[in-house]
């Protein structure tokens, strides 16, 4: 019997079909074959029979380290004969066992003096076999679950270091730039201390801790240093932290919540990649105020991301007071102060923004107005003439030209021109231009795009009004009520900004400070623990993670409608913000991922408490997604449908549950809803709608 007709006399189970084991006699076989076969080193039966599934494959994954691998991802084939073609050898195992059939080391032709390549086997696996492995790999690390398959390393560690030093040493040696560039937008580096797997953009080599954003920025890992110049720089890892590295964290931050504002541990990421950001920009080493991304994202008010050039920075607290309803499309920076970045002269960090970046500053688009009708009431009395009198006493008028002597001092340089008495006397000159007025009732109405804003009228003491013909005089309008020495002070420091143009004197006599980039200070950033979180962010509580770190905000669950005896179960369950402070460890021993506890702060009336993983819930933005079924609307009379048939919402859905769980828990052990009655089940299977 010739071989061919032996291969074709396997059964096909054998050849073709996953089966559970196969047998001694198909196994004998096999080797049978395979010795025949690489007797017949002079025939052409190895081009006829190379793609012919007859041959032994390797037995790793039934072994202790195979199972942990298959559980991280899936084997390309089990428990089936294989071809030489579609097949790569053990020792390669590490770098393609999800894209490729491995072959019985028995069975390798390599290991022989058979000229492999006859049989279609390459003894080195193409980056096609290769390239899709190490994506699979890594995005089932990155994943849903993937601090779940690293934990399951835990008492295996060197085992996935071992994998990550085989792939990389592979692709230093076997891969060209053109077969890199395809791995540069997945996860491939991977930080085994950590738990996580990082884009390479996401990755730097000299790291110092202030830099870092875990899972945003990381330093490279060390136990990976042979391969930083080799492989990581070529797939995009840098030296150092730039501006661009901190403007992509606000990308991609922006790229999965759109319009929606952000939750508290994505508002922690945006406070260090803000502070990351503006460090840079201040930083004298040119590289690193590298910015290549097209726009810049910034935090507004409502706590969303939007262009920066599209935020207004709130210069000056007065107006921002007054502005109680904003108007359309005026959206307010949230301010460096609510985003915890220290910021001594907000104004000045603010300037860092390169041009095509900057923002609008609310004093240049929000303008103070005194109304028409309130110029016209306006009259010379007693008050007025003796405040106008002030700016022309001899006094005064030495004190204000040593002041301005002062600022010129200081403010001259080598090629500046001496401070001369043609200046002092232009200085006492100026002052005879203040006019004073008085008005019964002053008052003011802030003008947004040229027209008056709702709501933003106010009483003032006194108003400074610059005349447009001559930028050195203006008008001063006084209360005619106001008397009191502090108001006069404030008025003359307003009017001699523009009298003798002291760059020095702020429009509203006092410095500016980081108050004046406050927005509300009831809408916390950083909500305190105890304090109830949202309804509107309920959504991004989930308890199906294991592992938190220390000082995380955390949702804490203390109200749950179907477990209150007497409640309709109509309200929302109740939520507090936690802060965790420690996972609670006896010793060294791992413990079960189900098993942990930890130790967190639940605020000043509550205090700390050590509670199961199973009681927390983390914040997170699930990925936007499109909808998983298609959906047929109802073309009938939606009166005429039978209440049992209509679709439930969610809370419905979720109160059903609930009273499935109450009504098993109150039974008798041993016995379940489905033995009283008509269930809730059957209630439940009612109401789903006829196919």
């Amino acid at each position: 019997m010739s071989l061919m007709t032996c291969l074709w006399s396997l059964p096909v189970s054998c050849r073709l079909k996953v089966v559970k084991g196969l047998s001694a006699a198909i196994i004998r076989k096999s080797q049978t074959l395979v010795r025949h076969l690489f007797r017949k080193n002079n025939s052409n039966l190895p081009e006829r029979v190379k793609e012919i599934r007859f041959v032994l494959p390797s037995e790793w994954a039934s072994t202790s380290t195979g199972r942990l691998l298959s559980a991280t991802v899936k084997p390309f084939s089990e428990h089936k004969l294989v071809s030489f073609a579609e097949s790569c050898r053990e020792e390669h195992l590490h770098l393609v066992w999800s894209s490729s059939s491995i072959l019985h080391p028995t069975a390798d032709p390599s290991a022989s003096e058979y000229p492999a390549d006859r049989l279609g086997f390459q003894v080195t696996p193409p980056p096609e076999k290769v390239t899709p492995h190490v994506k699979s790999l890594c995005l089932a690390l990155a994943g849903d679950g993937g601090r779940e398959k690293f934990s399951a390393f835990d008492m295996s560690r060197d085992l996935l270091l071992k994998v990550f030093e085989n792939v990389y040493q592979h692709l230093c040696a076997s891969f060209s730039e053109d077969d890199l560039r395809e791995l540069r937008e997945h996860p491939v580096i991977c930080d085994l201390s950590n738990k996580l797997m990082l884009k390479p953009e996401c990755v730097v080599i000299d790291l110092r801790p202030e830099e870092e954003i875990k899972g945003h920025i990381q330093k490279a890992a060390d136990v990976f240093g042979k391969f930083f110049d080799s492989l990581f720089k070529k797939l995009g890892v840098a030296q150092r932290v730039t501006a661009n590295h901190y403007a992509l964290v606000l990308s991609r931050l922006k790229l999965a919540a759109g319009d929606q504002a952000l939750h508290v541990e994505e508002m922690k990421v945006v406070s260090k990649a803000v502070e990351g950001l503006f460090r840079c920009w201040d930083c004298k080493i040119q590289i690193r105020r590298i910015l290549a991304v097209r726009c810049i994202f910034l935090p507004s008010v409502s706590k969303q991301l939007l262009k920066s050039n599209e935020l207004v920075f709130i210069d000056n607290k007065y107006l921002h007071r007054r502005l109680r309803e904003l108007p359309e499309d005026l959206n307010l920076f949230i301010g460096f102060d609510k985003l915890k970045v220290p910021a001594q002269v907000p104004w000045e960090k603010i300037q860092l923004l390169p041009v095509d970046h900057e923002m609008v500053w609310l004093s240049r688009i929000v303008k103070e107005v005194i109304p028409e009708e309130v110029k016209d009431r306006s009259t010379e009395g007693i008050y007025s003439r003796t405040l106008q009198a002030k700016f022309t006493q001899p006094e005064f008028v030495q004190a204000v030209i040593r002041l301005v002597y002062d600022h010129h001092s200081k403010n001259s340089t080598m090629d500046s021109s001496p401070f001369t008495q043609e200046d002092a006397n232009r200085v006492k000159e100026s002052l005879s231009h203040i006019s004073v007025r008085e008005v019964a009732g002053l008052q003011t109405v802030l003008e947004w795009r040229g027209m008056p804003v709702e709501g933003s009228e106010g009483p003032k003491p006194s108003y400074v009004k610059k005349c447009n013909t001559d930028p050195r005089s203006c008008v001063v309008y006084v209360c005619g009520s106001s008397r009191d020495g502090m108001g006069i002070k404030d008025t003359v420091l307003r009017s001699l900004k523009y009298a003798v143009d002291l760059a020095s004197m702020d429009e509203m006599g006092v410095a500016q400070c980081d108050f004046w980039n406050l927005g509300d200070g009831n809408d916390l950033v950083f909500p305190p623990a105890g304090t109830f979180v949202p309804i509107s962010e309920h959504c991004y509580l989930d308890n199906n993670f294991y592992e938190f770190y220390n000082g995380e905000h955390v949702g804490f669950e203390v109200y749950d409608p179907s477990l209150e005896p007497g409640e309709t179960e109509e309200g929302d369950a109740v939520y507090i913000y936690a802060i965790v402070k420690k996972e609670v460890k006896q010793g060294d021993e791992v413990i079960p991922l189900l098993a942990r506890r930890y130790l967190i702060d639940l605020g000043p009336d509550r205090g700390t408490a050590e509670v199961s993983v199973t009681k927390l819930y983390k914040f997170v933005r699930k990925a936007r997604r499109g909808t998983s079924r298609a959906l047929v609307p109802y073309e009938g009379d939606a009166s005429n449908i039978p209440e049992d048939s209509r679709p439930l919402d969610l809370k419905e859905v979720l109160r059903e549950i609930r009273g499935l769980l109450k009504e098993a828990w109150q039974l008798p052990e041993g016995k379940g809803p489905h033995e009283s009655g008509e269930t809730s089940n059957a209630k439940m299977a009612s109401r789903q709608k006829p196919r």
